[in-house]
């Protein structure tokens, strides 16, 4: 049987025959699909190849096309015909025709590349902008078609200079454009991204290190080393700088630029300690992974793989374990040691910690909150030890911010523990050698006293 779609689908190929031999220029606005090659993108990929700034905004009508189903071929292909006529003539009235790269069709949508020769455009007005021209749509559309309730949806963004490929970027763009008109992104995504990629550029982040004390012998057991974005920013805190990067597609060029700086910062301050590193499922299954570090480890003589404790954090359900204790055992036949972090927080984390068996577990400071008040904590702490001593696992009580708490860790022999009772995270070059660490030594001694008594 022959429906509408297949009609509408060959008499785009009859329309196409008439054009193929035109160039590109020609076949700049909406040139049909089946063509030998895609003009619209070979434009951007020239674009692109001299330097220059390429935008993408795309334009969806709402309803989609009148519901296609209920038109014949002819009053759909019409239809199509006068949403693009309509983009091109309101486009047109904001962007000359020499900064319009091309349109096209991508999936549902209607694709629009500007091109712009003075840097990059500001995403807030490139937003402005495409809603303009998506309100002016809907005005002409609407007239045209007698129906008010038409919107037009619409989304902006910049395809990525460093992108290796122009398909790859036009992909990247458009699917981040699209959900930006669907309201799955806000509108202020494109901009806060941009910025987010300028930041991974620049290497502009900070690594702090809080200190994990020894609750029997008041000594430094070793250092967590935590990320900073730029200061006063909205990507300041890693609870949103982290979630966003993930959502912005850049979460693994995030924890290799992390890792990285925690390296370097190891070295330069001469740290003997064992640090502990944060790292998603995710980006630890990354094949390049292991190679990169262990080539960042030979610009550092000083650090050996064993001072190194990958704490897997539990931003992402790990889905395979059989794969997860492959890629562990490959880090830890170079020494490298594994910490499951959260643990007590819920299922997830003691999963990991019974299929993974890690070196270490860090119960989550949801535990050890108000744990000299409530005496179920203290059960559940007790669980925890247990189980940990059964598969010979090292235990740090995460979370520590009063004495009664500690005292409670000191009274169930729990030896290490980290928190803000004992130190915030601070720069590495004031934290590091500080005689606060004598003073807090002591401290510890005596808690230990008082508990003992």
């Amino acid at each position: 049987m022959i429906t509408y779609r297949n009609q509408l689908h060959w008499l785009d190929r009859l329309r196409m025959l008439s054009r193929l031999l035109l160039p590109d220029k020609a076949l700049k606005y909406f040139p049909p699909d089946f063509t030998l090659r895609d003009p619209v993108l070979s434009r951007v990929h020239r674009i692109r190849r001299r330097g220059l700034t390429c935008a993408l905004l795309i334009f969806t009508v709402r309803p989609a096309a009148r519901e296609w189903l209920d038109m014949t071929p002819r009053a759909a292909n019409e239809w199509r015909s006068l949403i693009q006529q309509t983009l091109i003539a309101c486009v047109s009235r904001y962007y000359p025709e020499h900064q319009i790269v091309g349109m096209k069709r991508i999936d549902d949508c209607d694709a629009v590349f500007l091109s712009f020769e003075n840097g990059e455009p500001g995403q807030d007005e490139l937003a402005l902008v495409a809603q303009r021209i998506a309100g002016g749509m809907s005005h002409r559309l609407a007239e045209r078609a007698g129906d008010e309730r038409l919107l037009v949806e619409t989304g902006t963004f910049l395809l990525e200079r460093d992108a290796a490929h122009t398909m790859a970027a036009v992909q990247s763009a458009s699917q981040f454009a699209r959900a930006v008109a669907a309201k799955r992104l806000p509108v202020e995504f494109a901009a806060l991204r941009q910025r987010l990629l300028r930041m991974l550029e620049a290497e502009d982040i900070s690594v702090l290190a809080q200190p994990i004390m020894d609750l029997e012998s008041g000594d430094i057991f070793g250092w967590e080393l935590l990320t900073r974005g730029p200061a006063g920013g909205p990507l300041h805190m890693p609870v949103d700088l982290f979630p966003f990067a993930e959502q912005a597609g850049a979460l693994h060029r995030l924890e290799y630029l992390v890792i990285h700086k925690a390296l370097r910062e190891i070295a330069k301050r001469q740290i003997k300690e064992q640090v502990f590193l944060n790292i998603t499922p995710v980006t630890l299954a990354e094949p390049k992974l292991l190679d990169r570090v262990l080539d960042w480890l030979k610009l550092y003589p000083a650090i050996h793989p064993g001072q190194i404790v990958f704490e897997i954090t539990e931003r992402h359900a790990i889905r395979d374990y059989t794969q997860m204790g492959d890629i562990i055992r490959q880090y830890r036949e170079h020494g490298f040691r594994f910490a499951i972090d959260d643990a007590g927080a819920g299922y997830s984390s003691l999963q990991s910690i019974s299929e993974l068996i890690p070196d270490m577990i860090k119960i989550d400071r949801s535990v050890i909150q108000n744990i000299d008040r409530q005496s179920v904590k203290q059960s559940l702490l007790k669980a925890l030890l247990d189980f940990a001593e059964d598969i010979n696992c090292q235990v740090i009580a995460e979370g520590v911010e009063t004495e009664e708490e500690a005292g409670v860790l000191v009274s169930h022999r729990v030896r290490i523990g980290q928190g803000f009772y004992f130190s915030r995270p601070e720069p590495i070059c004031s934290g590091y050698g500080h005689t606060h660490f004598a003073d807090l030594k002591q401290k510890i001694m005596q808690l230990r006293q008082t508990s003992s008594a």
